[in-house]
C-alpha cells in the first residue's frame, strides 16, 4: 500500500471511529438508517478538515445520545480552529454550538449576536422553578403564589404536585431581587425542598420574535 492510501485509510479509519460508524462500515451506505446516514454526512464534510464547513439540520433524526456524540465531535473541530455555520431548528443544538446567532423570521433576519445576548436584549426574562416536598400543605404553597405574584411580574407557566414554574416577564429583574424573595420563601416555609433561578431559554427568545 503507498504512502498517500495509508494516508487515507487513516483517516477515513480515525473518522469511522469518531463518529461511531465502526459496525456499519463494511455496508453499503444506502442501507443505513437516518441516523448513520447523518453521522456519515458529517463525516463526509469534516474529513478534509476545511477551515469552514457549511451544515444544515446536522443531527436531525438522530437519536439524544448519538447527537451528544456528535455535538462533541462539532465542538472539537471549532476548538481546532474550524468555522462552521449551521442552519437549525433545535435550539438547543444552536445553544451548545454556536457561539453567534442570526435569527430568521418569515425569510427576514431580524437579530444577530451571542446568545446570552440575545437575550438580555430582547428582554424575554428569567424563570423560576421551585421542588416542593412530597408532604406539603395547600396553604402553603397557595401563599407562595401570592408572595411571588406580588413582588415579580411573572407568569405561571406550570404547576404540579411537586413543582411549581414561574415566568418572570420584566427584563429588569435583578438575579439579586429574585434569589431575596426566594431565600426567604424557603425559610419561611418547610415545603419548598430547593428553587432556581434560570435565564430564560433560547426557545423562549425565537417565539417571541417569530
Amino acid at each position: 500500500m503507498s504512502t498517500i492510501q495509508n494516508i487515507i485509510y487513516s483517516a477515513v479509519k480515525r473518522w469511522i471511529t469518531k463518529l461511531n460508524l465502526t459496525v456499519c462500515a463494511a455496508q453499503p451506505s444506502g442501507t443505513y438508517s437516518g441516523g448513520n446516514k447523518r453521522r456519515l454526512n458529517i463525516a463526509l464534510a469534516l474529513i478534509g478538515n476545511p477551515s469552514l464547513v457549511l451544515m444544515d439540520e446536522p443531527t436531525t433524526g438522530v437519536d439524544p445520545a448519538a447527537r451528544r456524540s456528535l455535538w462533541n465531535t462539532l465542538k472539537t473541530c471549532q476548538d481546532a480552529g474550524q468555522s462552521i455555520i449551521l442552519t437549525s431548528h433545535s435550539m438547543e443544538e444552536c445553544e451548545v454550538l454556536c457561539n453567534r446567532l442570526v435569527i430568521m423570521v418569515r425569510g427576514q433576519l431580524v437579530c444577530v449576536g451571542a446568545s446570552q445576548e440575545l437575550k438580555q436584549r430582547f428582554g424575554t426574562g428569567y424563570n423560576i422553578h421551585i421542588k416542593l416536598k412530597q408532604d406539603h400543605r395547600n396553604s402553603d404553597i397557595s401563599q407562595i403564589k401570592i408572595r411571588i405574584e406580588s413582588a415579580l411580574t411573572c407568569k405561571l407557566i406550570d404547576e404540579n404536585s411537586g413543582f411549581i414554574g414561574y415566568h418572570i416577564t420584566d427584563a429588569k429583574t435583578t438575579w439579586t431581587k429574585m434569589y431575596s424573595i426566594m431565600d426567604e420563601l424557603k425559610n419561611n416555609y418547610d415545603c419548598i425542598e430547593d428553587f432556581a433561578a434560570l435565564s430564560s431559554t433560547l426557545e423562549q427568545l425565537f417565539l417571541q420574535l417569530a
